[in-house]
């Protein structure tokens, strides 16, 4: 009897120990699987920072080659306009036929060469009422007084431009109407252009023509073409 009890007891004491094996063991797992996955975290967060420090300093580079290039690229402006000298001047009749002209310098004021592609220009009346269409209307593929695509236009080198009065000449219900400020009097127009990088740029411009309204005292209320017409019409890329 004693011998089965003392079997019976170590049998027991063996699936205690066992237990005890076990439980540790799985004990021990959990921490390791706990420890291991905190690591992982760690290490993708430190990757996504890795990740994210690289792209921030791409972006970074990007923006100082752009802005290294926007500093040396060409920038063709409008240097000056040459309007008619005696606008509100009616085709005389009888007398030889009249043309009215005007005319306009651009410049490359950036520091590299500018190579125009495109340029066109027009001079025309409009119904003030309705204006410009929002979206210019340069008419047919055409060129800036002959420019040839491909040529070099150098740093500070300028070149001119200009168109003829669509209209020819005004007549005398035009320029009554432009006095009543019922008709204006628009000179817009477009040059394109590549830079030292081959990247294409455009420059838009627009002028109106401003008759005196009265309004201002005599002599600083003058009639000149000033800039004007719509955002479309301006702007510069």
């Amino acid at each position: 009897m004693a011998q089965l009890i003392w079997s019976w007891f170590t049998t027991a004491l063996d699936w205690c120990t066992a237990d005890r094996v076990i439980a540790l063991a799985t004990i021990v797992y959990a921490l390791v699987t706990i420890v291991m996955f905190f690591a992982i975290r760690s290490q993708a967060k430190a990757a996504h920072r890795q990740a994210d420090i690289a792209r921030d300093a791409a972006t970074a580079a990007e923006k100082s080659a752009d802005a290294l290039i926007n500093s040396e690229r060409a920038w063709i402006v409008v240097d000056d306009i040459s309007p008619p000298p005696e606008v509100l001047m009616p085709q005389p009749s009888p007398g030889p036929l009249m043309v009215m002209t005007f005319g306009v310098r651009f410049k490359n004021c950036g520091r590299t060469i500018a190579r125009p592609t495109d340029g066109r220009i027009r001079f025309h009346t409009v119904e003030t009422t309705g204006g410009l269409p929002p979206i210019p209307d340069y008419g047919a593929k055409g060129d800036v007084h002959g420019l040839p695509p491909g040529r070099i236009i150098a740093p500070n080198q300028t070149f001119g431009g200009g168109a003829l009065l669509e209209e020819t000449m005004l007549s005398h219900e035009q320029i009554t109407a432009i006095k009543q400020h019922t008709l204006s009097l628009y000179f817009y127009g477009f040059i394109a252009y590549r830079d030292f990088v081959g990247d294409d740029h455009e420059m838009r411009f627009c002028y109106v023509y401003r008759f005196p309204t009265g309004l201002i005292l005599k002599g600083l209320d003058k009639d000149e073409f000033i800039p004007g017409g719509p955002e479309a019409y301006n702007q510069s890329t």
